[in-house]
């Protein structure tokens, strides 16, 4: 039974493109295959297109989930030479040794004042200045 009415339904429409094609004129013609080539040619644009959004929204899903995320903890051992933190009695928090820190982020690049600074040890004098 399908068979029979997918063979009725493909006559059809084969005769009204027989008979419509010969009703109708060049330009006509011309027209709608234009249309119908233009019509094929989107569509490699649009499935490039969704191909591309679709990878878009799974990184933004990605950057959202590690958004939620804790940053990872970095513990960093006291000198063994004893200068580091001394233990403090309970309830008070433990607190850095007095004086200037310096802190180097690791990673970043080292820019030409720091570099100078180090050779020239900039800081003491400005420290002794003072």
């Amino acid at each position: 039974m399908k068979r029979f009415v997918y063979t009725v339904a493909g006559l059809f429409f084969v005769s009204l493109g027989v008979v419509v094609g010969i009703r109708m004129s060049a330009d006509a013609m011309a027209v709608i295959i234009g249309i119908a080539f233009g019509m094929l040619a989107t569509i490699p644009t649009t499935l490039l297109l969704i191909y591309t959004l679709r990878q878009r929204d799974k990184e933004q899903l990605q950057n959202r989930q590690q958004a939620t995320q804790y940053p990872p903890v970095v513990v960093v051992n006291a000198p063994p030479n004893g200068a580091g933190y001394s233990a403090a009695p309970p309830g008070q928090a433990l607190l850095p040794p007095a004086g200037e820190r310096a802190f180097k982020v690791v990673g970043q690049e080292t820019t030409p004042a720091e570099t100078l600074s180090e050779v020239f040890n900039l800081n003491a004098l400005w420290n002794d200045n003072n």
